[in-house]
């Protein structure tokens, strides 16, 4: 697999020889999310491919937010865990080459107010899908190599309980590869209005150098759009049409007067020398608060290259839980791409740590999916596995039976108007997996006393089931303490 390199014609030779197919990223061996540089490295595959070939983008998450991409790299929607809902509605980049030069990144008194030309890129474009991130190469007109490296932040903090950061990262880096100075004007743009009501407004905050944006009808859901570098151009407009002119690409007066279903905007005119580089970042957090509370939080968000060294640590931490070893490397590949996937449905809500089966979309937890996530989560990170279990305990019906589903925001629980269901023994069957992955006896000893405290009018058959299992399972655990010690006595003698 050839990577695309910083000279453009490369770049373009690079990316018609990608195929579908992995590539090894190295990896150093971390612990609690501390890189280790003196440990053993390993690796573990990305997939780099042409863009075309890609039908939709990639779906990254963490215990706060679920982003949805298209396949254009352009984000579909930003969804918060804790609000239910999604935040952001559509989001891009757009570049423009401005008309006359400016030094640098420069103040916006001084920058130019006319329209620019968009430019679009030429030649083919690569993605590469990385467990951490996904990122875009492409090359605009006259050789600026441009990366787009989306992703959500990962982190240890987020397995005890203070949950990983309610935002997504855009991340810019820009090269110019040709031989004349170029000076690019970028704007990002996202709907703000989300799944909400059209009644939304924004005021830009200096102090983060953000819009922070709230809806008339529920301002405790905070949204706060900004960028990583100093004095950028903004602005609020309904306009979309003017937004995404494929002709012009017009500049942002700092003007925050509209008002109700806005697209919010951030633009940088960024000077590049021949050879020379430069980046910007945008970050979208989608944030369960108050305008001032979530102010302070995105003041607190990690920059773009610490959070995102964090994340890649954090997964070649926790991906080496239940590493397999099989003959055959696409198992192998396939188990750890596994594990990745059921970390980024890991959500932190108000009634604990659950995952939904439509993450993006819904709330609702499912019994029987819970049920078989911890078939295979139990070999992975089980604290999650006995959180999902726990939070159904509580929730049982009187009868004894677990419902079809519960919402993660409220607890309300549904059973589709069934008097039986497959999530009850499922249920049964993921307590006793986990325990028996476990080994902990005071925790099922709880299961099990949760499981007889019903009501009189408990239904008998559903109870007997439980206890039956409960039974079984403590048997199992003292059949396998008497087997190992007498294995013991047996290796002594």
């Amino acid at each position: 697999m050839i990577a695309p390199s910083r000279n453009s014609a490369t770049h373009d030779r690079a990316i018609l020889a990608v195929a579908a197919g992995p590539r090894r990223t190295r990896w150093p061996r971390v612990s609690d999310g501390i890189r280790d540089n003196r440990a053993k490295e390993w690796s573990m595959e990305s997939y780099v491919l042409p863009a075309t070939d890609l039908a939709m983008g990639a779906s990254l998450g963490n215990s706060a937010v679920w982003v949805t991409m298209k396949s254009t790299g352009a984000i579909e929607r930003i969804f918060s865990a804790r609000v239910g809902a999604s935040m952001f509605g559509a989001g891009s980049v757009r570049y423009a080459f401005c008309s006359q030069p400016v030094d640098g990144i420069v103040a916006p008194q001084r920058r130019d107010r006319s329209a620019a030309v968009p430019v679009e890129p030429e030649g083919p474009t690569s993605v590469e899908l990385h467990p951490a991130y996904q990122r875009r190469r492409f090359s605009l007109p006259g050789g600026v190599e441009v990366s787009e490296t989306m992703f959500v932040p990962l982190s240890a903090q987020a397995e005890h309980d203070t949950g990983d950061p309610a935002a997504a990262y855009l991340r810019v880096e820009l090269h110019n590869a040709g031989a004349v100075s170029r000076t690019l004007r970028i704007v990002a743009s996202a709907r703000l209005r989300g799944a909400f009501a059209p009644d939304v407004a924004a005021l830009f905050n200096d102090t983060i150098g953000a819009l922070v944006a709230t809806n008339a009808s529920r301002p405790g859901a905070t949204r706060c759009f900004g960028s990583t570098v100093p004095r950028p151009d903004y602005g609020t407009t309904t306009d979309v049409g003017r937004a995404y002119d494929p002709s012009h690409l017009h500049a942002f007066e700092n003007d925050t007067s509209a008002t109700g279903d806005v697209l919010g905007a951030l633009q940088h005119e960024i000077a590049l020398e021949p050879g020379a580089s430069n980046e910007v970042a945008f970050l979208c957090a989608a944030l369960d608060a108050e305008p001032a509370a979530a102010v302070e939080a995105y003041r607190a968000l990690p920059p773009p290259a610490e959070a995102l060294a964090a994340t890649i640590a954090h997964l070649a931490d926790v991906v080496r839980i239940g590493e397999p070893a099989t003959p055959n490397a696409s198992i192998n590949a396939g188990a750890r791409w596994s594990k990745v996937n059921m970390r980024r449905v890991m959500s932190d809500y108000e009634s604990g740590r659950a995952f939904t089966n439509e993450p993006g979309v819904s709330s609702n937890v499912v019994g029987r999916d819970a049920a078989w996530f911890v078939y295979g989560n139990d070999h992975f990170l089980p604290a999650f596995s006995r959180a999902l279990l726990d939070t159904f305990a509580r929730l049982q019906y009187p009868s004894g039976k677990i419902p079809e589903y519960y919402n993660a925001l409220d607890e309300s629980v549904e059973d589709d108007g069934l008097n039986i269901n497959d999530d009850t023994p499922l249920f049964i069957l993921a307590v006793n997996h986990h325990f028996r992955a476990t080994g902990d006896v005071a925790w099922l000893q709880t299961i099990f006393r949760a499981s007889r405290a019903r009501p009189a009018t408990s239904s008998r058959s559903s109870t007997t089931v439980g206890s039956r299992s409960a039974r079984r399972a403590t048997n199992a655990a003292t059949y396998g303490r008497s087997r190992a010690g007498a294995t013991s006595s047996r290796a002594t003698r």
